[in-house]
């Protein structure tokens, strides 16, 4: 429709196309001839015709658009699927759903998922892990209407949040076709191994194994720990439907150093289905000693038993802490590095010689930091400062590159901490890693920095209250782990670039089949800085393999993540192309099928979800109820969505050919009669 405005612009475009063109055309002396008249019709149009073009009137368009409710159809693709004879079972039906009636009702969606969420092709159960959780999650990302989801799986899931708790979006339904026998067959099964990944010679490791029996009858076995095919123990195992779980804690003498194959084994039941999960390995590294911390300090401070815990939580570290009362006593040739808390008059002489050893510190100052002290000691710290202490908030630097920084960690909304206020001078090359702020401004000056000092690297923290920080992270991500991982990768950094080493290799002793494998290296140039340019290889080598890998650079280091390495012992070598640098390592895959541990459908997990997310769950052998049940459920309604264009009333096109035609016309009659 026009609107009333436009209605008056094309009456007065009427008006003044007819007027110019009785202007044009009117003698008061002649009459008007019928040449005249159409000369004047044509003249009157052309100039309506080019007032319209200006005009370009435009009216309102209304379409209408069925939009079908979407049923999304999610595959389970995992390998349990295959391992359980299900595959067959599972193409039936989702044929049964391409030949039902519910194409005429809703938009149907084929997924598949596993680890990861993918559109279903005819999919192969090939995934070696199973995420229902994060395939429902993935479902809400990809669809605002989410209309109805049907979950076609047994039900096992191998990691991730637990999908019973799901809930979805409001008015979403998610139904689960069970795939799989839902009856509890009788199984014994190890259920977990928790053991820690390093000990130390001549001490004893703790082992730690949780067993758990499914079935109706009182059942006897016999677990059995060896260790390179020596039995270590051996235990009776009794349990029953009323006590069907039971935690065997062991411990043993780690008495030679080198990666110990620790196997546990449940002797199987007679008639078990599943016995692959009657059998778990491990495998535990034994060491020869620690690397010692020590940290020194003139008074207790909570930041000391934050930094204490942070330090221990890799297992390779030991701390001691030396306040003045023990310091003349310490051995400190023994210690790989040496953390400086607000250096005082106390702790003075041991400060000097600490100093004189050139090991790897890192100084954290405060309030009660003796900068008098601090400034004679040859660390590479001055400061010239106010008695005003002030609040220092974090700003990660973007250009720090010498480690990696996990996405979890943001120091922009931690606590501040408290120092002085003035200005602290590193008088060597520093990188910074985080940037001071004041009330918001961030400033130039460095919170924390790295810098070289003696062919080795020290570190520096301007601010007390770290074990405010280290609540903070446990706040925001539930652990500390991100925190400590942090910290415990700066003291990685201070200690093997202290040691002279300029590539170093990092790798786990052993991983489980399927799992993530990855293998690290930080390499450093002649002036211990870490070398972004430089170009590593990896040679990867077992009994019947061999490969190659250009290691990627990934911010602060070189990484290379392996895939489909089948069980067995691996040896590496990381090669510095140009250099004669090069870094030899090992490490094993341990035999793990975790989609192998399944012997029947989970349906209680499937039902609960089902309810919680209003719909219900049905057996394979129940799909008719299933798609009856979709069809006739109201719920889900076809949307009429209304469009609305703005589109021009009359194409410009034609207007333009009317334009040339009565052009043409007027200027052909006018030339015929002898008019110019």
């Amino acid at each position: 429709m026009l609107n009333s405005s436009l209605w008056i612009f094309v009456v007065l475009a009427i008006g003044l196309s007819v007027g110019m063109a009785w202007f044009t055309y009117y003698s008061p002396k002649k009459k008007w001839a019928l040449r005249q008249l159409l000369m004047a019709f044509l003249r009157a149009c052309s100039i309506f015709i080019v007032c319209l073009l200006l005009l370009n009137p435009k009216t309102e368009k209304k379409n209408y658009q069925n939009q079908k409710a979407p049923l999304q159809i999610l595959v389970d693709c995992s390998s349990s699927i295959a391992k359980l004879d299900l595959e067959s079972q599972q193409r039936q039906l989702i044929k049964a759903f391409e030949n039902s009636n519910l194409a005429d009702k809703f938009e149907l969606q084929y997924y598949a998922f596993g680890s990861q969420l993918t559109t279903y092709k005819d999919s192969l159960a090939d995934q070696e892990q199973t995420n229902i959780y994060e395939a429902l999650q993935g479902i809400q990302k990809i669809n605002d209407n989410l209309g109805a989801t049907v979950l076609i799986t047994d039900g096992n899931q191998t990691y991730g949040t637990d999908y019973s708790f799901f809930n979805g979006k409001d008015k979403q339904h998610i139904y689960s076709l069970v795939l799989g026998d839902t009856t509890k067959i009788e199984d014994l099964r190890i259920d977990k191994v928790y053991a820690n990944k390093y000990a130390f010679l001549k001490n004893k490791y703790p082992l730690e194994v949780y067993i758990f029996y499914q079935g109706k009858n009182t059942v006897n076995s016999k677990l059995r720990i060896t260790k390179g095919g020596v039995l270590l123990s051996e235990d009776n195992i009794v349990l029953h439907p009323e006590n069907n779980s039971l935690r065997i804690e062991k411990q043993f003498l780690a008495d030679k150093v080198g990666v110990q194959n620790i196997r546990f084994e449940l002797l199987p039941l007679d008639g078990e289905k599943n016995k692959q999960n009657n059998i778990s390995n491990l495998r535990i590294e034994v060491i020869n000693e620690k690397s010692k911390i020590g940290i020194i300090s003139d008074f207790p401070h909570p930041d000391i038993a934050a930094l204490q815990r942070t330090i221990l939580s890799n297992e390779q570290r030991e701390v001691h802490i030396l306040y003045p009362e023990q310091q003349s006593s310490a051995k400190l040739d023994d210690f790989a590095m040496f953390v400086l808390y607000q250096p005082g008059m106390r702790s003075r002489r041991i400060l000097e010689k600490i100093a004189s050893l050139q090991k790897a510190c890192f100084v954290i100052t405060g309030p009660k930091t003796n900068w008098g002290v601090l400034r004679k000691l040859p660390l590479g710290l001055q400061a010239s400062l106010s008695k005003q202490s002030e609040d220092y908030q974090a700003e990660l630097d973007n250009n720090f590159n010498l480690f990696s920084i996990g996405r979890e960690i943001h120091f922009s909304n931690y606590p501040p901490l408290k120092d002085y206020l003035g200005e602290k001078i590193i008088t060597n090359s520093f990188q910074t890693i985080l940037q001071q702020k004041i009330n918001g401004i961030r400033l130039a000056e460095p919170l924390l920095a790295i810098y070289t000092q003696n062919q080795h690297k020290n570190a520096v923290l301007f601010g007390e209250n770290f074990w405010q920080w280290r609540m903070h992270a446990y706040q925001q991500n539930g652990s500390f782990a991100t925190f400590d991982q942090f910290f415990s990768k700066l003291l990685f950094l201070l200690q093997h670039t202290s040691d002279k080493s300029r590539l170093n290799v990092k790798s786990e002793s052993y991983y489980y089949q399927n799992s993530e494998l990855h293998i690290e290296a930080s390499y450093y140039n002649t002036a211990l800085e870490f070398d972004s340019n430089a170009k590593l290889r990896l040679k990867l080598y077992s009994d019947t393999l061999e490969r190659e890998y250009t290691m990627q650079l990934k911010g602060g280091y070189y990484g290379q993540e392996i895939h489909d390495l089948a069980p067995g012992e691996y040896t590496y070598t990381v090669v510095v192309e140009g250099e004669n640098l090069q870094k030899k390592g090992s490490f094993s895959v341990i035999p793990f099928d975790v989609e192998a541990q399944f012997v029947r459908a989970n349906y209680e997990k499937l039902d609960n979800v089902a309810q919680r997310n209003h719909a219900k769950v049905y057996l394979a052998q129940e799909q008719a109820l299933l798609l009856e049940e979709l069809e006739k459920n109201d719920a889900y309604q076809t949307i009429q969505t209304e469009i609305r264009n703005i589109v021009p009333l009359i194409d410009y096109r034609w207007l333009l050919v009317l334009l040339a035609i009565s052009l043409s016309s007027e200027w052909f009659i006018r030339k015929f009669i002898g008019l110019n």
